[in-house]
């Protein structure tokens, strides 16, 4: 089974950085190994969860992402590995040197700042939400490749498990036909796979290069958000000055009036990060639950989603 060894955990985060973790994520050294063979011992006894990685490192991340409660530490392990059986079309295909993988990657629809963070230690992440054709690649496609990225940043950087991030949406070049490849049906799923999945800590998004039909399109994201959600948003139109009140110029590529680089060498620079990752990718991809093996009755889209069937896409005139 993955994970089977009683690996231990040794931490290496400085003073802050604990001191961080047991204040806001009640992350107790004297209690830590216990909580994590808990749940270790937990997802032992799960007959549907044996393909699930048991590693410390992997339960950590979800205990952090939790503050430590075992209890929601395993409805959230159960919801993310059931959304990854779930939802095939975004999580089947995990070979980043798919063409099509290859080539989002390429394009760099997700681009973290690696190496600095802000004042308050949260990582930024920039995702250029239109910057592909949208009658070249589905939404579920980036999707993927976006997760990618996500669970690499989860893995290997503990103090964005600790501190968590700042999303930048970059919404230039964003046409009609962005919004109109983003169903209602669509936007429930990856709100829920985001929201309810994966153990991020998600301190605020910012929008910047916003169209003028922006909020027609974003309401069908606002309306699968949780409240707490909500008012981490900010949206900043054109205005670069008010994207650098929240984010500092030199977190920023200089597509966003910044000072770290530009878009084509971090693109190159997660090309090359994802597929040196590419077996771990691979691997990931099979991990999820087994449906036909969970005790009572087997989760489905609709128990998960609360949809049947399909929306219709937006219509508008």
């Amino acid at each position: 089974m993955p994970g089977d060894g009683e690996d231990t955990y040794v931490c290496t985060l400085p003073d802050w950085l604990q001191e961080k973790a047991e204040k806001e994520l009640k992350e107790r050294k004297e209690t830590r190994a216990d909580d994590i063979k808990a749940i270790r011992h937990w997802l032992e006894k799960q007959p549907h969860l044996q393909s699930v990685p048991r590693d410390d490192q992997t339960i950590l991340m979800f205990l952090r992402g939790c503050k430590f409660s075992l209890e929601r530490t395993k409805e959230k392990l159960d919801m993310f590995f059931s959304i990854k059986t779930l939802l095939p079309e975004f999580f089947e295909n995990g070979d980043p040197m798919h063409p099509t993988n290859r080539a989002i990657l390429r394009l760099g629809t997700c681009l973290p700042i690696e190496g600095k963070y802000d004042a308050e230690g949260r990582k930024i992440i920039i995702m250029r939400v239109a910057v592909h054709d949208p009658d070249k690649f589905k939404q579920e496609n980036i999707f993927r490749v976006n997760c990618f990225i996500m669970d690499i940043i989860l893995h290997e950087d503990e103090q964005t498990q600790i501190c968590g991030f700042i999303g930048v949406m970059d919404m230039a070049g964003m046409t009609w036909a962005h919004g109109m490849a983003i169903s209602p049906t669509l936007a429930k799923k990856s709100m829920t796979a985001w929201q309810d999945g994966y153990p991020t800590r998600p301190k605020g998004f910012n929008y910047i290069h916003t169209p003028s039909y922006f909020e027609t399109i974003f309401n069908i994201f606002r309306g699968f958000m949780k409240e707490k959600m909500k008012r981490r948003l900010s949206i900043h139109g054109s205005r670069l000055e008010s994207l650098h009140q929240n984010v500092p110029p030199d977190l920023l590529p200089e597509e966003l009036g910044g000072t770290y680089g530009n878009y084509n060498d971090m693109a190159d620079y997660w090309m090359k990060k994802v597929l040196s990752n590419r077996e771990v990718i691979m691997e990931r991809a099979k991990q999820k639950s087994n449906e036909k093996l969970r005790p009572g009755k087997a989760k489905s889209v609709e128990d998960v989603f609360g949809i049947e069937g399909s929306f219709r896409k937006l219509n508008v005139d």
